[in-house]
């Protein structure tokens, strides 16, 4: 029988964990887990998966993770723009508008980017620490000068805003998305000739997930073939599984890009994401400086116009986290 690349939720290779034996604690995605999200979000395409021949076609059915995004509801867009006004107003200091923000919560109706919990406006950055699958939002602008050059002389000013029709005027080109993680059925197809890969994905059912709760974060490892599995069960290790893939995934977007400067801490500027019909203004940015590590050649790039887009954000989205799900399978740590 020829064996063939097989999807292993159950496997720890997904998860970083700390801890001494036999007592661990999910501590986020595995290395190997975050490349392959790098990688797969580079370049848009799902990675190599070594095949039992150079000619070869067979299919997978399983359940595995999914992601759904959907604009906000107008009430939540409203609650996103007061927060985003809040932090541009902020009297602690002079800062340039974001063009481009993403955060996670854990509860989707107390949607606010920003926080105050150091004693200024932050962007709320979700952690590996805030166990459960959580809400990814993503909100922009788009508008390379966001707000009238006069409101931003007068720092803002009441009498200014209200010259351009208040804040919701001036901020009405901002949009904001939400998405979840799901457990979805995928049917998938392989093919290869001569060794070149086509894969190709259908998912005909969702479901909800159960969430990756704190006291699902605490478990025991066997230590043998012949040890039981004490204080843990095979339901926490697929849900680890899922908030590992998730969390790498996740760690790609959030961050916040400047207006005017582009002065970006999001690794979304390395991804093909910049290239859909929203973000394209990151595309054909002059120069986008990323305070997170950008290659050399990324920098103060020419502003060439795009080709191609990839689509709306939303699909987009869900194609790439369905190809990262995908090129799990072109790592047999992982199979």
């Amino acid at each position: 029988m020829t064996v063939v690349p097989q999807m292993d939720f159950l496997n720890l290779n997904f998860v970083s964990m700390l801890g001494e034996d036999p007592a661990f604690t999910y501590a986020g995605a595995a290395q190997l887990v975050q490349r392959i999200a790098a990688a797969t979000a580079t370049q848009g395409e799902i990675l190599p998966i070594q095949p039992p021949a150079l000619n070869a076609s067979w299919s997978l059915q399983f359940w595995g993770p999914a992601i759904q995004c959907n604009n906000v509801s107008e009430t939540q867009r409203t609650t996103i723009l007061n927060s985003y006004v809040s932090y541009v107003e902020s009297p602690s200091s002079w800062i340039l508008p974001p063009s481009y923000i993403s955060w996670g919560i854990q509860n989707s109706t107390e949607a606010i980017p920003f926080n105050n919990t150091t004693g200024t406006l932050e962007l709320s950055q979700y952690g590996w620490y805030d166990y459960g699958f959580v809400t990814m939002f993503v909100a922009y602008i788009g508008d390379y000068d966001i707000i009238p050059w006069t409101v931003m002389q007068e720092h803002f000013s009441t009498s200014s805003i209200q010259a351009f029709g208040g804040w919701p005027q001036i901020l009405r080109n901002l949009s904001a998305i939400e998405c979840n993680l799901y457990n979805s059925s995928y049917a998938v197809q392989f093919e290869y000739t001569n060794g070149a890969q086509n894969v190709t994905i259908s998912r005909p059912d969702t479901s909800q997930d159960v969430l990756f709760t704190a006291a699902q974060a605490d478990f025991n490892l066997p230590m043998g073939a012949n040890e039981t599995w004490d204080g843990f069960d095979q339901s926490s290790m697929l849900a680890a599984s899922y908030q590992a893939i998730f969390d790498a995934f996740t760690q790609l977007i959030y961050g916040i890009i400047y207006s005017q400067t582009e002065q970006s801490d999001s690794f979304i500027t390395q991804t093909i994401l910049t290239e859909t019909e929203d973000l394209e203004f990151l595309y054909t940015q002059l120069a986008i400086q990323n305070t997170v590590g950008d290659s050399p050649a990324f920098q103060m790039r020419s502003m060439e116009p795009l080709l191609g887009s990839r689509g709306p954000l939303i699909d987009a989205l869900e194609r790439l986290f369905e190809n990262f799900t995908i090129s799990l399978l072109s790592d047999p740590y992982l199979q």
